[in-house]
């Protein structure tokens, strides 16, 4: 996940940088902003399956008892799914 996760980020960034770009010289058109912030979207839609993967792949690799503690570092101990297996639901401080 890490490798994926910090080459899509690196293509975002990449995304950003030229979509600012055309918006400070004026040089776009109005498909070009269509088409710059669809590819953007569908990078941060990659990133974030990446993401949710690897949080289904510790489930698979880990005994219920560190699931539960991974779960509890997580900030998701009151939401565990059944077997332990984390719940992503809205928390977003990673």
């Amino acid at each position: 996940m890490r490798s994926e996760a910090r080459e899509l980020g690196s293509k975002i960034v990449d995304r950003e940088r030229r979509l600012e770009s055309a918006f400070r010289s004026g040089d776009v058109t109005g498909n070009e902003t269509d088409e710059m912030t669809q590819e953007i979207h569908a990078l941060y839609g990659r990133l974030r399956s990446a993401h949710l993967k690897a949080h289904v792949e510790m489930v698979h690799v880990l005994s219920r008892e560190q699931v539960h503690r991974y779960n509890e570092l997580r900030g998701y101990a009151a939401d565990s799914g059944e077997n332990g297996a984390p719940i992503h639901g809205d928390h977003h401080d990673h």
